[in-house]
């Protein structure tokens, strides 16, 4: 038997170069999505206006991009709480 050990370099959001940042940004805004029962959100809020926006337009594909537009702030904060390996992808130790 043998045991390896890895290191792994852990960087916070704002550490990230551009492109993981886009990575780590497009990964929250999908998590968002998977995650979100859009049909019991408040009425009102920004999510689900976005939500409304596409189904308005029967463009699905666009929901990202409209979450983007109406709640960057509340992606970015998410996006911030994480970590991230070098390429923007999310960190979870095991």
């Amino acid at each position: 038997m043998r045991t390896v050990t890895k290191t792994i370099d852990v960087y916070k959001f704002d550490e990230l170069g551009e492109d993981a940042k886009d990575r780590a940004i497009d990964d929250t805004v999908a998590f968002i999505i998977e995650t979100t029962d859009f049909d019991k959100l408040n009425k009102d809020s920004n999510l689900y206006k976005a939500y409304r926006r596409t189904v308005e337009l029967k463009t699905p594909w666009f929901l990202g991009s409209h979450i983007m537009e109406r709640c960057e702030a509340m992606v970015m904060k998410l996006a911030r709480q994480w970590e991230y390996t070098e390429d923007g992808e999310v960190f979870a130790e095991c």
